[in-house]
């Protein structure tokens, strides 16, 4: 990335990137499984977020250090209470 900033002499925002990027996925990811049609390597709709949500959190990717798509599993959040990017607004 840093290469092609330099290259270019532009700045890449990474959460623009990535949000493309999971807008893509999902939608794959979707239309697929609504088409009875399997993904391409096999995995599962959830093994997909599973791994965007990892990429995030080594990115850092949404401001985020840890996990974009919600608590880890057994820890919901109490209700009305939002993290994160989502508490703060994201301009996509």
């Amino acid at each position: 990335m840093k290469q092609y900033e330099q290259l270019s002499g532009t700045t890449v925002e990474v959460d623009r990137i990535m949000a493309w990027h999971v807008r893509t996925v999902l939608g794959d990811a979707l239309w697929r499984a609504e088409a009875g049609v399997a993904l391409p390597d096999g995995r599962t709709p959830a093994q997909w977020v599973d791994d965007l949500d990892a990429r995030f959190a080594v990115l850092g990717t949404f401001g985020q250090g840890a996990s974009v798509f919600g608590p880890p599993a057994g820890q919901i959040p109490e209700a009305g209470h939002v993290s994160g990017s989502a508490a703060a607004g994201s301009d996509f």
